[in-house]
């Protein structure tokens, strides 16, 4: 969660300047915007649970982090070719958000869940590590780059992909270390 939230509060600093700078939007469209981008994760929150449910947490949390990943590379590819656009940034961001949106809350109960009886330690350390992961992102995004584009999408595509090779690697130890218990 640490590397999810990381790319998401990236998102956060640097998508004003990026909107309102790089493209041009007004004080007002970007707030609408970031009120579509409550809806985005919220929805994503809320469709998470039900693909646990049908799919298991692993796999929806799978299924979540490689949208997120999808998403950030393709923002990468694009701005390494300097053709990223405010359409095509206002459709990969949300494919972004969606993934972390679905991701965040599974990890998120699949972190805590073994501390039943320290929840109120366990969630603040938790919190604690999304904190510190949103300020890195945020300043990585940053000090990467003066150009906002630039930093910002290094920093998503990496925090999701490194979150999503980490998810899968623990899932593969899990798997090796069960085999052999």
């Amino acid at each position: 969660n640490f590397f999810l939230m990381a790319g998401l509060y990236a998102v956060l600093s640097s998508a004003p300047r990026v909107l309102l700078e790089g493209f041009g939007l007004s004080p007002i469209a970007l707030g609408w915007l970031f009120a579509g981008v409550v809806f985005i994760v919220f929805g994503a929150g809320l469709l998470a649970p039900r693909l646990s449910a049908r799919f298991g947490r692993q796999a929806a949390t799978s299924a979540g982090l490689a949208l997120a990943a999808v998403a950030a590379v393709a923002l990468l590819g694009l701005m390494l070719v300097d053709e990223v656009a405010l359409g095509s940034f206002l459709m990969i961001v949300p494919v972004f958000l969606f993934g972390v949106g679905i991701a965040s809350p599974l990890s998120s109960a699949a972190a805590l869940s073994p501390f039943g009886d320290r929840a109120g330690q366990a969630a603040a350390l938790f919190g604690c590590s999304q904190m510190a992961g949103a300020a890195c992102g945020a300043s990585l995004a940053a000090i990467l780059s003066s150009d906002p584009v630039r930093g910002l999408t290094v920093v998503l595509a990496a925090t999701s992909v490194v979150a999503l090779l980490l998810h899968v690697f623990s899932r593969t130890s899990r798997r090796l270390i069960g085999d052999h218990a």
